[in-house]
């Protein structure tokens, strides 16, 4: 007896129908520029994306670009181009929500996390070029050898670097440490590190003279918009990461081994064994739905902005670039010396401008032609009205 049983869908039916669903939103957004602006633009980015959505507004941005903006850059460095898009900057709740859910609710990390409020929207409104990779000891060592320049730690004694002594099964200061030495065997794939923040802008503004394009520190808001990859979770990859340990370099079981008892973290170290002690070679993990590698753990990465505790409080909403002043300026991403609680999309940490460490390098941003495309939006100004 033939039965009514329900039609089986095809394999592969819903993701082509969401292809194509989505083909129809870029067009429709493509002809809602052209009408409000007088050229034709791809759609922007925006949180709580799918990966495959981010990747077809990128793919979109990069075609229009591709032609004229990716011509004269080093071979050496490579770049992804971040489209325009609106995010959540930040984390939600309230500090006391993160401190429960990840450090076991012992209100002294409070101040740990603070400064990750308010969570507030903000927008990205023109698109730019991002170092796929943090800078490698070879990429800064060229632009060492072509100025002669002598970093921090190697200048002065005000920035004293960080690495490894072996007889102590620890790290520790010394003038004998700086970018070329961090007391552990490395290779030219290598993050630099031990670079101040003053160090890392030194490099910017010689590879924007050589190359004659315009090399910076990325902003805060564009480092976490980038990182974030239009993600609302903890991390770009979901709120777990022991279910994805391959995603990011943290300070886990392979960083506890070394250290001598007295350095141990218990608390801090990872459950998960990751089988790297310290820093990676840059793209040993997965990367982010940009394309983007190594933006949770490994190094930290220092940012253009200065560092104020309640600058999320007063920020402009779009573009904003940091306070007018200050002396620190903000780290972002976490390092192979943290836990991957410290790691989070939102984390914010904040060093002097003349600080170098072991676990700290930078990644660069390329800005584009101004004219060639933005999403159209202007600067509100503050939430408080201003435009400071």
């Amino acid at each position: 007896m033939k039965t009514n049983s329900p039609r089986r869908v095809p394999r592969g039916y819903w993701s082509v129908s969401r292809c194509f669903v989505f083909a129809v939103i870029i067009c429709a957004q493509y002809l809602h520029y052209e009408a409000a602006y007088g050229q034709s633009h791809p759609m922007y980015a925006t949180s709580g994306l799918a990966q495959m959505e981010v990747k077809a507004i990128q793919t979109a941005w990069l075609e229009k670009f591709r032609k004229h903006e990716f011509e004269n850059h080093d071979a050496a460095m490579e770049f992804v181009l971040i489209p325009p898009g609106k995010f959540l900057m930040g984390s939600k709740g309230e500090p006391e929500d993160i401190v429960r859910e990840l450090f076991g609710g012992r209100n002294e990390f409070l101040n740990r996390v603070q400064y990750e409020f308010p969570q507030h929207q903000v927008t990205i409104s023109k698109p730019f070029l991002m170092g796929t990779f943090e800078v490698t000891i070879k990429q800064f060592r060229e632009f060492v050898d072509a100025t002669s320049y002598a970093t921090t730690s190697e200048s002065t004694d005000r920035g004293s670097a960080v690495g490894w002594v072996p007889g102590l099964r620890d790290f520790r200061r010394g003038k004998e440490f700086n970018w070329r030495n961090v007391g552990l065997p490395t290779s030219d794939d290598f993050p630099v590190v031990n670079v101040s923040w003053t160090d890392a802008v030194k490099y910017c503004e010689w590879r924007s003279k050589k190359e004659g394009k315009k090399y910076r520190l990325p902003t805060e808001a564009e480092w976490e918009y980038a990182c974030r990859a239009g993600t609302t979770t903890f991390f770009s990859f979901g709120d777990n990461m022991s279910t994805q340990p391959s995603s990011a370099n943290t300070f886990d079981q392979s960083g506890q081994k070394i250290l001598n008892e007295k350095s141990r973290q218990d608390l801090f170290a990872d459950d998960w064994d990751d089988g790297y002690a310290w820093v990676s070679k840059v793209g040993s993990f997965s990367e982010n739905n940009f394309g983007l590698y190594d933006m949770h753990g490994n190094v930290h990465e220092w940012c253009n902005d200065f560092f104020d505790p309640a600058y999320y409080s007063s920020s402009r909403n779009v573009d904003p670039k940091g306070p007018a002043e200050g002396v620190e300026h903000v780290i972002r991403g976490g390092s192979c010396a943290f836990a991957a609680r410290v790691c989070r999309s939102a984390r914010r940490g904040h060093y002097d401008f003349f600080m170098c460490d072991y676990d700290l390098g930078f990644r660069i941003v390329c800005e584009l032609n101004e004219n060639a495309g933005t999403t159209g939006e202007t600067d509100r100004g503050n939430r408080d009205g201003s435009n400071s």
